[in-house]
């Protein structure tokens, strides 16, 4: 199960608020001083710096942070902000009091003078579609996957596990390879199925066969797996 976190941004000069969200982490977190980030303005697309901030001494700037999430709904999305159903993506946030895009151009409301000019947020939220608004080295980073039992980054190319009825798991190789006795089971690496799933009525047939079907659709030995990576039947489903 993915780890979660909870955040909570103030009501301050630099934005509106954002009341309590939480959210499960499902990679590796960037830290910085700053952040080189591409925002729409009208039919321009201006890549601005964004810094995390803190109220500390009437407001300053902090470090900002990037990291790939599932934004979990609270159970009054309309009273305590935050979608409806979870949302995958990446989220962007600094202190207590938010993030600010730095622009010359930028926001001058009365009582904000002590704000450098900009734009203030409480956090950022980017599509996943959208990652390439991120700085090469930030991307690097934030895709990667992370193991879903310790939490460990996992090596840029992983793949993730299967196990029984094509569900996908990341794991770093301590965790998809316990100690025997160990409380969590090896998970096998197949990939999801592609065919319908068959009755065990077509499965006994293939075995008198002597072979059966890949979840593919190859055939293959009764206890083999087809040139592409797939399983068979029998495999996949435990029963030899």
């Amino acid at each position: 199960m993915a780890e979660t976190f909870e955040l909570y941004v103030k009501n301050t000069s630099n934005c509106e608020g954002l009341p309590l969200q939480v959210f499960a982490l499902l990679g590796p977190k960037w830290s910085g001083e700053s952040l080189a980030l591409v925002f729409d303005d009208g039919d321009e697309r201006r890549r601005l710096t964004l810094v995390g901030w803190t109220d500390i001494y009437n407001g300053s700037p902090c470090e900002v942070n990037a990291v790939h999430v599932r934004w979990l709904p609270r159970r009054q999305p309309e009273i305590s902000g935050g979608p409806a159903i979870p949302q995958e993506g990446f989220l962007v946030y600094g202190g207590n009091s938010g993030v600010r895009a730095l622009d010359p151009d930028g926001d001058r409301k009365p009582g904000t003078g002590h704000l450098p000019p900009g734009w203030g947020y409480p956090i950022v939220w980017v599509a996943l579609d959208d990652v390439a608004d991120f700085p090469q080295e930030v991307q690097d980073v934030i895709t990667r996957a992370i193991c879903q039992r310790c939490g460990e980054p996992l090596p840029l190319g992983a793949s993730p596990y299967y196990v029984d009825e094509g569900r996908a798991v990341w794991l770093c190789d301590t965790c998809a390879n316990p100690e025997e006795g160990a409380d969590c089971a090896k998970p096998r690496k197949y990939p999801a199925p592609t065919v319908d799933r068959p009755s065990i009525d077509q499965l006994t047939e293939w075995e008198a066969e002597g072979g059966c079907e890949a979840t593919d659709g190859c055939w293959v030995e009764p206890d083999g797996r087809c040139e592409h990576g797939y399983p068979s039947w029998l495999r996949y489903m435990g029963m030899i």
